[in-house]
């Protein structure tokens, strides 16, 4: 685990094991960073750069500095934060007494809430709620609003200069559904030979999975989607949390010899967290001569 710090004063961005040791400076370049984002996955930190005006990126390592957005469009941005998989980064400027956002490569950028502010500092998103939410310095006030910046709301008031904000967001138990790949019997048939798939659901999540379908695919590559040839569909009972539940369908190899991938996606269920596991990956048929 590692514990990631932007300094201001000494104008650096610092990284150190969560007890302290090991600090490395990954950013020394006499900026001033104030608010600081991690894309955990893509390998990237966002900060804000009170000192220059601008929004930059680099590498973890701080390599590859680049500015996404400049002093043309910024005061002194300071709050930061990501969604990543809506593609946006949200930031505050005081300097501009505006709360705005842009896409994560800093192009189309929006102004979402430009009155009723003076000197908004800190700032947090609720994602699964659609919510931002954000301290006012001027203000003493704590305040949410919409992502789109409608319907602001005050949440805390008469407060002393607050500054630095934290969510405590509980997320609902909600199911999950993931198929393995299919298991294919025999697997080198001959053309038009009767074969079997048999593949596993897995429910992962902490809620039960409502019924729903299952579609078997015919692929030309080890990619399976939604897309490919479907040769074939099944249901799925309700599924507790967790479990694994079999499944196996009976299908005709095709005429002509040669590879094939066979695959399945399960239809998602309402409030299901994680959709992007719900088709397995490949299983490789060889059609062979007789």
């Amino acid at each position: 685990m590692i514990l990631w710090s932007a300094d201001f004063v000494w104008a650096t961005i610092q990284r150190a094991n969560l007890d302290g040791s090991q600090i490395e400076t990954l950013v020394d370049d006499r900026s001033s960073p104030a608010g600081l984002a991690l894309d955990l996955d893509g390998g990237k930190m966002y900060w804000t750069d009170t000192g220059r005006s601008r929004i930059v990126r680099s590498n973890f390592d701080g390599s590859q500095i680049e500015t996404l957005v400049n002093f043309l469009l910024l005061n002194i941005p300071q709050a930061l934060a990501l969604d990543l998989a809506g593609g946006k980064m949200y930031w505050m400027d005081p300097g501009t007494i505006r709360i705005q956002r842009a896409n994560l490569d800093g192009s189309q950028v929006e102004d979402l809430v430009v009155t009723g502010l003076d000197y908004p500092d800190g700032l947090a998103l609720d994602l699964a709620g659609g919510k931002m939410y954000w301290t006012d310095w001027g203000t003493n006030k704590i305040q949410r609003a919409n992502l789109d910046g409608t319907r602001i709301e005050d949440l805390v008031t008469g407060l002393s200069g607050p500054v630095g904000l934290a969510l405590d967001i509980v997320v609902p138990d909600a199911p999950d559904l993931v198929v393995e790949s299919p298991l294919a019997n025999p697997a080198h048939p001959t053309p038009q030979e009767k074969l079997n798939l048999l593949k596993a659901h897995n429910q992962k999540g902490k809620a039960p999975a409502s019924p729903t379908t299952v579609h078997y695919y015919l692929s030309i590559d080890s990619t399976i989607t939604t897309d490919d040839t479907e040769v074939g569909m099944g249901t799925v009972s309700e599924l507790a949390a967790p479990s694994t539940t079999f499944k196996l369908i009976r299908l005709t190899a095709p005429s002509n010899p040669g590879t094939y991938y066979y695959g399945a996606c399960v239809q998602p269920v309402s409030g299901e967290s994680d959709i992007q596991n719900n088709c397995s990956s490949a299983s490789e048929v060889v059609v062979v001569a007789r």
